[in-house]
């Protein structure tokens, strides 16, 4: 016999905010808008600000605009979420150190001392500083551009990318992206932003890693000039 609605709910809410955040953030905005209304509001609260500032606003904007939603797709959702959970055996276990925490703590160092960081650790161990660098290079990297190498990269990224790495990003960075853009380009890819269905955070995600690693290989090509301090 399968467990109620009830009880998946319970099942779910045993793990951290932490661990259901990990499990449910892949999910489009509407999904996650349904499941966090089935929590009770502290509990959903507690998650909800684990998200991205951009990601929240759209999900408390489908969340305000529910009012019903049907019972056993809900189930179905809830189901997926703990079976997720169970079978990721995701740990809550504090995270401490790694590439990705050093990578962050070294992009949060001013660009002299970033600098020397990664030119004293590339004499030390070449490949864990090429690993460093390109963990510095993310999408949001391209911001640091000139409007003449960023034409050079918009004429490279395809199109079905683009739009999907483009739906998280700040009105600010997207402007830089438009200006770089051909005037009936811009407006064409304006318009589809704002068609284009739902995406899953973690098909953003990987369009914006592809893009980044196209621009990496770029530099390291000689094609455009490496923007800043990060060394390739």
């Amino acid at each position: 016999m399968q467990n109620s609605k009830d009880d998946i709910v319970e099942g779910i809410l045993r793990h951290s905010p932490q661990v259901i955040y990990k499990a449910l953030s892949p999910e489009v905005p509407s999904i996650i808008a349904s499941i966090l209304g089935s929590f009770p509001a502290a509990r959903s609260a507690a998650i909800l600000k684990l998200f991205k500032n951009e990601e929240r606003a759209e999900i408390l904007m489908k969340l305000s605009l529910m009012n019903s939603v049907h019972e056993s797709s809900l189930e179905t959702a809830l189901r997926s979420l703990l079976e997720t959970i169970e079978s990721q055996k995701l740990s809550e276990n504090s995270q401490v150190g790694g590439v990705e925490y050093t990578a962050q703590l070294i992009s949060n160092l001013g660009p002299a001392q970033r600098e020397i960081v990664l030119e004293d650790l590339k004499l030390r161990n070449p490949e864990l500083s090429q690993i460093l660098s390109e963990r510095l290079f993310t999408f949001a990297s391209l911001g640091r551009f000139s409007s003449q190498e960023m034409q050079k990269i918009i004429q490279k990224i395809p199109e079905k990318d683009l739009l999907l790495a483009l739906r998280i990003c700040s009105e600010e960075f997207k402007e830089k992206v438009f200006c770089a853009m051909s005037e009936r380009r811009a407006e064409n890819t304006k318009d589809l932003l704002r068609t284009a269905p739902q995406a899953r955070k973690s098909d953003v995600e990987q369009a914006q890693s592809q893009i980044a690693k196209l621009v990496l290989g770029m530099i390291k090509s000689g094609e455009i000039l490496d923007p800043d301090e990060v060394k390739i």
